[in-house]
């Protein structure tokens, strides 16, 4: 009991860690912010758009017997700068067996009952993206990004290779969240890397694994959006602007 518990907590502390890696920074800087001498200005989102569909890479590394890759697609709806649904997100997982399953065998003459070969996983997601930024590349080039966690549920399929039977397959309920970071190609098209912790409660135990996942999104609207700032409100600040610098 102590062994699978220490299993399931591991991955689940480091993204907790990793979390926390990127809030800290932020609100230190923001802890430090004297408002009565400076003037700091934030930015609308300049790539904001509604519908987002992507394709993903994913990748389990700490599964036993294999090495798992994937597939796999998603699509988002995107409420406002802040919160989105990511309506579907499925993946068609291909497996490469690891040596630690024939070494086991050879070295000390025991074969497992059985072991669980993952086939897909659907999951549906809700997002909350507070952090966005800029950051300067050598001085050279502005790179538009955003930082975003997300929560969901759904079900992961996985195939029962059994030793001394039949095999079988069956499904089980599985939890999902963790993060992740968005750079913005342009106005319509990003990269993004996720860092996913994944609980399946199958029905004999419970496992906890991390993917590692990248992927490709592409955004758009289906009606034009609304402008942001008018002429009106630019020159307001202008305006403002000027009179707190002859100050």
């Amino acid at each position: 009991m102590e062994m699978k518990y220490r299993c399931i907590m591991k991955p689940t502390v480091l993204l907790i860690v990793l979390i926390i890696h990127s809030l800290v920074p932020q609100l230190i800087f923001a802890s430090g912010l004297d408002n009565e001498d400076r003037i700091y200005v934030v930015q609308e989102k300049v790539f904001h758009r509604y519908h987002e569909i992507g394709i993903l890479i994913p990748y389990i590394p700490d599964d036993e017997f294999f090495d798992s890759f994937g597939v796999s697609a998603n699509y988002l709806y995107h409420f406002n700068d802040v919160l989105s649904w990511e309506v579907f997100r499925g993946a068609w997982m291909i497996n490469q067996d690891k040596s630690i399953r024939d070494d086991i065998q050879k070295s000390l003459n025991i074969t497992p009952t059985y072991y669980d070969e993952p086939s897909y996983m659907v999951y549906s997601h809700l997002w909350f993206r507070p952090l966005y930024g800029k950051s300067a590349v050598c001085n050279k080039k502005i790179i538009f990004h955003e930082t975003g966690f997300f929560v969901g549920a759904g079900l992961i399929g996985y195939d029962r290779i059994h030793s001394f039977s039949n095999d079988t397959n069956d499904s089980a309920l599985s939890l999902s969240f963790g993060l992740c970071k968005t750079f913005f190609l342009n106005s319509f098209s990003s990269i993004s890397i996720h860092i996913r912790d994944l609980m399946h409660f199958k029905e004999d135990q419970t496992e906890n694994r991390i993917s590692l996942e990248i992927g490709y999104s592409f955004r758009f609207n289906l009606t034009p959006r609304k402008k942001l700032r008018n002429k009106q409100d630019l020159n307001t600040f202008n305006h403002f602007i000027k009179e707190s610098s002859d100050k």
